[in-house]
């Protein structure tokens, strides 16, 4: 945003403001909150713009930082928003009956991971993920299908949820996270192979119904949350986008203790 910004007149710049803030904001934004009344009403509206320009070409830092400020509070009410509504979900995020729990069942601290097979930074943070319950064992990952990637994700993920039915749903899910390259059916019945699951069932499990809502259930409960891409992490009431680094997990970790 700064960068576009920078890179206008200051005439087609002070339009952008205007019509981004509005007058009465950009005004308030560049310090005219210390105007009196009087003064106010005195100023008709090109009065006011003149000032306005005569700000920005003396102190055109006030922009930046009236940017930043509204960046900050537009982040601040995104979270608080998914906060309420992580809270509203508590029972499909912790406890839909079918998601993959890893970890410690009596955890103190439970992450809840967003993931589609397909999805090379999925790939990356499943090596993090796995790197963490390892090294913490107060720590639970529950672990939601999402493909979003497109059909051949849907079927990935339909695979992998039916490996549950064969009681090797971690095994499986590893073993497709972890691999590289092509995943296409031939594929997936070959890593199913490898884990001594029963093929034939396996493709009906893919294909019923009951695999099918389940996948429902996630897209429906991520469209809810506003997760529109992945990875994506929820930590205490935090939402985590991307691909993050191990110790951003660990001290959001540590930061959730300290409060319990």
């Amino acid at each position: 945003m700064f960068q576009t910004f920078n890179q206008q007149t200051g005439g087609s710049s002070l339009k952008s403001i205007l019509k981004w803030a509005g007058l009465g904001a950009a005004i308030t934004a560049l310090g005219f909150y210390a105007l009196p009344a009087s003064a106010e009403k005195a100023l008709n509206k090109a009065e006011l713009v003149e000032l306005i320009k005569q700000t920005v070409r003396e102190n055109p830092e006030v922009i930046i930082e009236a940017l930043q400020a509204h960046e900050n509070r537009a982040e601040t009410d995104k979270q608080n928003a998914r906060s309420a509504l992580i809270t509203k979900h508590q029972k499909a995020l912790f406890s839909d009956g079918f998601s993959l729990e890893i970890g410690n069942p009596k955890a103190d601290v439970t992450i809840i991971s967003f993931k589609d097979h397909r999805c090379g930074y999925c790939k990356k943070t499943w090596e993090t993920v796995k790197e963490l319950v390892k090294e913490d064992k107060n720590l639970k990952v529950i672990l939601k299908e999402y493909p979003i990637l497109g059909a051949p994700s849907l079927i990935v993920s339909q695979y992998s949820l039916a490996s549950a039915e064969q009681g090797k749903y971690q095994e499986y899910y590893d073993a497709l996270m972890s691999r590289r390259g092509a995943m296409e059916k031939s594929d997936l019945l070959a890593e199913a192979e490898k884990l001594g699951l029963d093929v034939k069932k396996l493709e009906a499990d893919a294909n019923s119904d009951k695999v099918k809502n389940w996948l429902k259930a996630n897209r429906d409960l991520g469209a809810e949350l506003e997760i529109f891409g992945t990875p994506a992490f929820i930590v205490g009431t935090q939402v985590i986008e991307g691909a993050a680094p191990k110790q951003a997990f660990v001290d959001l970790i540590a930061q959730l203790r300290k409060k319990k």
